[in-house]
């Protein structure tokens, strides 16, 4: 048989037992127990300083980093947006008024703009420049924290409903959660009418979310006074069809 390496331990011990039977006393065997254990466990911390200084060490999240990395865009996405918005067909002379001077400029100079941009200006104390894009400053509820809401072009908004409704942050939870989700981040002037016309056709929300049932009142009995005075009909289907496509109309009596 091979022989089999022990342990800096396992040999002290095996050493103490030897010298036990050279009438070494049992102190003397504790104290060479003791020192064996003492350098095994020096050991496995040297070995355990060693791993941390060849792995680099995570450095902790702050709660100021996470926000930076909600409200920041990727360079390429901001330059996208920001290109977006200047060259807009009803905001490009609003955003580039506002990138200039924090200052509300005179409503002549929008005098030949859409309709769309006179009505921005006029809540032109709550648009603001961030990484050269303009948003608006929204007041929540009371006891909530004002939030930014990103001015959208013309050109993205069915890509901002269909992410707000459909993708990641969406799911198809219905008109009102998806009128939170858009007023949470983006804005223009329809989005509210915009984002009903996007949920009211949308085939799965019609097909698990049928919205809430209109009250009935209790069944009454049918008074008559004669016979076949009154009839009443229930309009069923459609009905299952046969292997000789006969119609199957159930009854109930």
């Amino acid at each position: 048989m091979g022989s089999v390496e022990v342990g800096p331990l396992a040999a002290s011990y095996e050493g103490a037992i030897e010298s036990d039977s050279e009438s070494t006393s049992s102190k003397q065997r504790y104290m060479v127990f003791r020192d064996a254990v003492t350098e095994q466990d020096e050991a496995i911390s040297s070995q355990q300083s060693e791993l941390r200084e060849e792995i680099p060490s995570a450095r902790p999240v702050r709660e100021s980093d996470k926000e930076q990395a909600e409200t920041e865009l990727e360079p390429s996405v901001r330059e996208s947006l920001a290109a977006r918005q200047q060259s807009d067909p009803e905001i490009w002379k609003l955003v580039q008024l506002r990138l200039q001077s924090p200052e509300q400029p005179a409503l002549a100079l929008l005098a030949t703009e859409p309709e769309s941009a006179k009505r921005l200006c006029n809540q032109w104390e709550c648009l603001e420049v961030r990484e050269r894009l303009v948003r608006r400053r929204a007041e929540g509820k009371p006891g909530e924290q004002p939030f930014s809401q990103l001015l959208v072009p013309r050109q993205s908004i069915q890509h901002v409903l269909h992410c707000c409704h459909e993708g990641a942050t969406g799911g198809h939870f219905g008109i009102q959660r998806t009128l939170d989700q858009v007023k949470r981040r983006f804005y223009w002037l329809t989005w509210k009418e915009d984002t009903i016309r996007l949920c009211k056709p949308c085939e799965p929300c019609n097909e698990y979310h049928r919205g809430k049932l209109r009250r009935s009142g209790p069944l009454q009995h049918v008074i008559a006074g004669a016979p076949h005075e009154r009839w009443y009909i229930d309009l069923t289907g459609p009905h299952p069809r046969s292997e000789r496509s006969h119609t199957l109309h159930p009854h109930m009596c």
